[in-house]
């Protein structure tokens, strides 16, 4: 291969990079900018068509960029307001995905948010459990995805440890072993 043609990709490669790494961001500001209820959905769609991949340094330019925060920002609004299941449940999805990053990535991801994020999560775990979000169809996704964030988050010692001392986490936890098991053997 030619020296011409070697630089030529490498420009190409260098081009297709900004131009993925400029998307990611436009779509995160979108996900800032979305305030009521339909732009919230709206924007979070878009989200998950965006980071639904299985490419590592990806979603580590996605945590760089404020996915995280933004997805936790509006996690935390639509908990806080009157919202549907399936806003949570793309929330809780979105979320799970971005967190396929690398270790540094969840690290740096869990100082800046994870105390607050692992808290919210066992509100929404707490929610589904006790019937207050109520629709079938989007609950067991949304008991899935938010369990996935823990388990993708827990890789981070200090992430594991305030899951292991925070209150009521293991009787969550408990909770779904059994409500498995009761489905499991209804099944049978």
């Amino acid at each position: 291969m030619s020296s011409s043609l070697k630089k030529n990709l490498h420009i190409r490669r260098c081009h297709i990079v900004y131009y993925v790494i400029m998307h990611t961001h436009k779509i995160i500001e979108g996900l800032n900018r979305s305030i009521c209820k339909s732009d919230r959905i709206a924007a979070v769609k878009t989200a998950l068509r965006e980071f639904s991949h299985e490419d590592e340094a990806r979603h580590d330019e996605e945590i760089q960029l404020g996915a995280a925060n933004a997805l936790y920002q509006k996690l935390a609004l639509a908990m806080f307001q009157h919202h549907t299941s399936e806003e949570i449940g793309l929330i809780c999805e979105s979320l799970h995905c971005v967190y396929f990053c690398s270790l540094e990535m969840k690290e740096t991801s869990f100082r800046e948010i994870g105390k607050d994020l692992v808290h919210l999560l066992t509100q929404v775990i707490a929610q589904c459990l006790e019937h207050k979000i109520r629709d079938e169809t989007h609950v067991p996704g949304i008991m899935e995805n938010s369990l996935g964030v823990l388990v993708q988050v827990s890789f981070v010692h200090s992430a594991e440890v305030e899951m292991a001392n925070r209150d009521a986490f293991l009787d969550q936890m408990l909770q779904i072993i059994h409500l498995d098991q009761s489905k499991s053997n209804s099944n049978k």
